[in-house]
């Protein structure tokens, strides 16, 4: 949100990735409220790997809730933690995807990058309905598909540590 307001209150003049870093800068808008990023997760690798580890705790914590669990702890609490996460995994990724493209070209760049995370979900729904239909009733079936939902998140964490950043923004990371 704040990435769009930024291009909004400049008639559009700035390209996606300052748009999505002035957002990564002032804070995202989570339920309403401006949640300042503490300088210690600025910058997009820091900031990627951060969320996934918290999505990561998130699904983890969902997976070890039982059937008889309240709604606070087994539900609110999970959920919170997951969409914290995961909400915050979309600026950077998008700025890392779109930094160093040429701006003619960061229409194409944003476009691939729209149609691979759709690709990527319906695959990855998939074989997570898969992964549940091969597990004996439903609880456990739930436990295992957010372990490995959790493993993924974990997954992406490890790879953005490894990731070449950008030539330009070598000095942000």
């Amino acid at each position: 949100m704040a990435a769009q307001n930024a291009q909004r209150l400049v008639g559009g003049a700035l390209a996606d990735q300052h748009a999505g870093a002035h957002a990564m800068a002032e804070g995202e808008q989570v339920g309403g409220f401006g949640v300042r990023i503490p300088p210690l997760v600025q910058g997009a690798r820091a900031l990627i790997i951060t969320s996934a580890l918290l999505s990561a705790a998130g699904f983890l914590w969902q997976s070890q809730t039982g059937a008889d669990a309240g709604y606070l702890e087994g539900l609110l609490g999970p959920a919170i933690v997951m969409s914290a996460g995961m909400g915050l995994l979309i600026t950077p990724i998008t700025t890392l995807v779109t930094s160093g493209v040429p701006a003619r070209e960061a229409g194409a760049a944003s476009g691939l990058m729209n149609a691979t995370r759709q690709i990527g979900g319906a695959i990855g729904l998939a074989a997570l309905v898969t992964l549940a239909a091969t597990v004996t009733g439903t609880m456990s079936a739930y436990q295992e598909v957010f372990t490995a939902i959790a493993v993924v998140c974990a997954v992406v964490a490890a790879t953005a540590c490894v990731l070449p950043a950008p030539p330009h923004a070598a000095a942000d990371n």
